[in-house]
């Protein structure tokens, strides 16, 4: 079985969908103004932002997060370096994380991310 598709319900589609595209390699599919953005990941996995009426006020759980795998740890530094000239917030340097080596920082939306690599 394989995961095909997420949706995440953010405040601000637009900022968190470009975001998305800029950072991680999405591609925009389709955006229906504020209300939902579809995106194309690599391998065929989707991800939906979206902020319908019902969904306007949320709050994802406190441990809550995505992550994604780089794999090495110039790959790692690579990322974080261009999210910082682009004026991301990041608490906190590339370290080692229980098994693997990256960082934690939310994205738009207030989604905690986390990126990492095996350790070498």
């Amino acid at each position: 079985m394989t995961i095909n598709h997420m949706n995440l319900v953010v405040p601000n589609v637009i900022e968190t969908a470009t975001f998305f595209e800029r950072h991680f390699n999405f591609k925009i599919h389709k955006t229906m103004g504020e209300i939902i953005s579809v995106l194309h990941g690599e391998e065929g996995f989707v991800l939906i932002i979206s902020n319908f009426p019902k969904t306007a006020t949320f709050e994802y759980p406190a441990d809550f997060h995505i992550g994604f795998y780089q794999p090495s740890k110039e790959k790692v530094f690579e990322l974080f370096e261009k999210l910082k000239s682009d004026h991301v917030e990041l608490p906190q340097e590339p370290t080692a994380i229980r098994d693997r080596f990256g960082f934690y920082f939310y994205i738009p939306g207030k989604i905690l991310t986390e990126i990492t690599c095996p350790v070498e």
